[in-house]
């Protein structure tokens, strides 16, 4: 347990901007929040990709009971077994990265902008724009695929 306490949960440095702003206006109450939900957007779409410069969103132990049941849930289902925690937080990270290029390509991409430093924002004043299409989208895949 003590490896999980230290263990981090890593995302595209590009994407910080997205989560932090995410948490700030209270769509998601914690990175960890945003990780998980980007990570089974990546899992349903089968996208996934490796994150590029690496930064350090948060620790593992954010995540509660349920993530990490749910996460070593899909690390069986992907390879028929169980592995460390280390291994699933990095196929974690994999959909995570590959979820949150989804939903800026297929949901987000009218609201979103790449900066001068290769980082995505929002455009200015979109808060609750962005709520109602992640909520839009959530309820849409909640009717394809009941959870």
């Amino acid at each position: 347990m003590d490896n999980f306490r230290q263990l981090r949960i890593h995302i595209s440095k590009k994407y910080l901007p997205i989560y932090q702003e995410l948490t700030q206006n209270n769509i998601f109450t914690q990175n960890s929040e945003f990780f998980i939900f980007c990570v089974f957007v990546g899992e349903r779409y089968q996208k996934r990709s490796m994150a590029e410069q690496k930064y350090a969103l948060s620790q593992a132990i954010t995540l509660s009971d349920y993530d990490r049941v749910a996460l070593e849930s899909l690390y069986l289902q992907e390879h028929n077994s169980l592995s460390t925690i280390k291994d699933t937080i990095e196929l974690a990270e994999q959909y995570a990265n590959g979820g949150i290029e989804y939903i800026l390509e297929y949901v987000l991409h009218d609201l979103t902008y790449i900066d001068d430093g290769g980082n995505w924002r929002f455009n200015q004043g979109v808060e609750n724009e962005i709520q109602i299409k992640l909520f839009d989208f959530t309820l849409d895949e909640k009717e394809a695929i009941p959870f």
